[in-house]
């Protein structure tokens, strides 16, 4: 970026005439990072300059000739914006267990740029979730309230919940339209167990035999089952 231009006086406040070392420190309550250039006359264009910081507002520059940082100037405030959207990742994990259906604690994803920062450049990022195995490959199962848009770089996926026979799965969060290519990323395992009883189901013969006074406790049997047909 540009620091721009200043204009060099002496202590009289006369047009400085010679040559000067210049400092410009991007500045937040301290400098977090300087550059000197060589300036000659009264008035200097500085050369673009380069800071490693994370996005934010409240950062300003910070203007002196070297040996005369006591009169040093302020510039006004600014912003410094994150690059494009580029990443995903969990900032809050979804529970590590969780029942067929039933809606899960929410949890929150963030968009990142190349740099890993927060991405603050208020771009609509459209997010899906879809289901993995244990091994982070597709899963058979749907993934209920899936998805969400971030706009702030941060966004809470709220009321999700897992559709599928009980096993062990994670959660995948993609980007989705034009930002499929952002770096998709996936959750740390839930384990997802059966739902509710729902129906009784007979697992005996379908027909057999009885014989006036006998014991047929051995076979008659029923099964408990969620609505998956799995077994509570």
């Amino acid at each position: 970026y540009s620091p721009g231009a200043v204009l060099l006086f002496d202590s009289w406040s006369n047009p400085v005439t010679g040559s000067s070392n210049i400092v410009v420190q991007l500045w937040k309550s301290s400098s977090l990072s300087q550059v000197t250039q060589a300036a000659t006359g009264e008035a200097h264009t500085f050369a673009s300059i380069s800071s490693t910081v994370a996005p934010g507002a409240g950062f300003q520059l910070r203007y002196f000739i070297s040996g005369y940082e006591s009169r040093a100037i302020l510039s006004r405030t600014f912003e410094i914006k994150s690059g494009d959207p580029a990443a995903l990742r969990f900032v809050t994990q979804p529970p590590s267990a969780a029942t067929i259906n039933s809606a899960m604690n929410n949890f929150s994803v963030e968009v990142l740029d190349n740099a890993g920062h927060r991405v603050n450049t208020g771009v609509s990022v459209p997010l899906e979730l879809t289901l993995r195995n244990a091994s982070d490959n597709s899963a058979t199962g749907q993934v209920i309230s899936a998805t969400a848009n971030s706009t702030t770089g941060l966004v809470t996926f709220s009321s999700v919940a897992i559709s599928a026979s009980p096993t062990t799965y994670k959660l995948r969060v993609s980007g989705t339209g034009s930002f499929t290519g952002v770096t998709a990323t996936s959750s740390n395992n839930i384990v997802v167990a059966n739902g509710a009883p729902e129906t009784i189901v007979l697992t005996g013969p379908t027909s057999f035999t009885i014989q006036a006074g006998a014991n047929v406790s051995n076979q008659l049997a029923a099964e408990l089952r969620d609505s998956f047909g799995n077994p509570v």
